[in-house]
């Protein structure tokens, strides 16, 4: 148990040294006018209104894409029974 305490006491004292070096060495900046207005432009044109347009559109999209696809894959169908009736019909015959 005490050896545990030892090494926490330690450890924190490691900490606290580090701390105290990189206080000194990073200070805070401030940063240009011109950059903090540019970075509020941007932020305020990527309101949540404009996520939600963005989405919508997305599954849009999708709804029109998967509605291609099932159109082809019944057209699909549709053409390999028709084929499969005109078969067995060109067989009966002979």
């Amino acid at each position: 148990m005490e050896a545990g305490r030892r090494l926490v006491d330690l450890s924190k004292a490691k900490i606290n040294s580090l701390e105290n070096r990189l206080s000194g060495t990073f200070r805070p900046i401030a940063p240009r006018g011109e950059f903090v207005r540019g970075l509020g432009h941007r932020i305020q044109r990527f309101s949540p209104a404009t996520i939600v347009d963005r989405s919508a559109s997305l599954k849009l999209l999708l709804l029109v894409i998967a509605g291609v696809v099932s159109f082809g894959l019944l057209v699909l169908v549709g053409v390999r029974a028709l084929a499969s009736l005109f078969e067995k019909k060109r067989l009966s015959r002979a």
